[in-house]
């Protein structure tokens, strides 16, 4: 059992089972200890990426670069003053996906932590009157340890449609992104 602090059923009774056959062989990774850890007959107290790079690097197996996709779907809803901006974290197939922890507007002295994430007409007036460009700033939930991220938004373009981005984590390690494709329409607002 890998990274797993085992004390969640029904999850937790499957690696109980094999611990408690005679035939079966229990190993646990985790930080931690575990109510399972005297069934285990191999335990280790590591992070699990530690211990799966050198399994692997014994088995003389290459570990593929991890790539992480997020994708954003930006878009205004409403009309004549009473416009909203929504952002959400989307997955492939457009269900919603949530993966931001914060969304701050540039210019705007809200930062909004609970989904969904709409900034109001009020929020997003000057913006819209002066038909710019605009940024926002994501806080991810950090799971992977990404770094906080500002996109540059054209006002002309969401005002008309609804659409998705897709970022990714740089592939040499470095903790950034970069866009992986330029806007897609998904749905005409208008």
């Amino acid at each position: 059992m890998l990274g797993s602090s085992l004390t969640i059923p029904p999850a937790s009774g499957i690696p109980e089972i094999s611990g408690r056959k005679k035939a079966a062989k229990l190993a646990i990774c985790n930080l931690q200890s575990t109510p399972l850890d005297e069934l285990s007959d191999v335990r280790v107290f590591a992070k699990t990426d530690d211990l799966m790079v050198r399994v692997m690097e014994k088995l003389d197996i290459p570990i593929p670069s991890f790539i992480l996709h997020r994708r954003l779907a930006v878009g205004f809803e409403g009309g004549e003053g009473k416009w909203q901006l929504k952002v959400s974290g989307v997955d492939e197939d457009g269900t919603p996906a949530t993966f931001l922890q914060s969304i701050r507007l540039e210019g705007c002295r809200r930062v909004l932590r609970t989904e969904p994430f709409i900034f109001s007409s009020r929020d997003i007036r000057d913006t819209l009157d002066a038909g710019a460009d605009f940024k926002i700033e994501l806080e991810f939930m950090g799971h992977y340890g990404e770094p906080n991220l500002e996109i540059d938004i054209n006002v002309a373009i969401v005002r008309c449609f609804i659409f998705w981005t897709t970022i990714r984590r740089r592939e040499n390690g470095q903790l950034g992104w970069k866009a992986m494709c330029p806007l897609v329409v998904i749905r005409r607002m208008l």
